[in-house]
């Protein structure tokens, strides 16, 4: 796999958490 690959996987990954985190305080909130 190439770093390019790999470092946009990252990117989408920590943008998921991120979503997820924003979703979940809303809900909570």
């Amino acid at each position: 796999m190439s770093p390019k690959a790999r470092r946009i996987i990252t990117l989408v990954v920590l943008a998921s958490l991120i979503a997820v985190v924003v979703v979940a305080a809303l809900a909570g909130s």
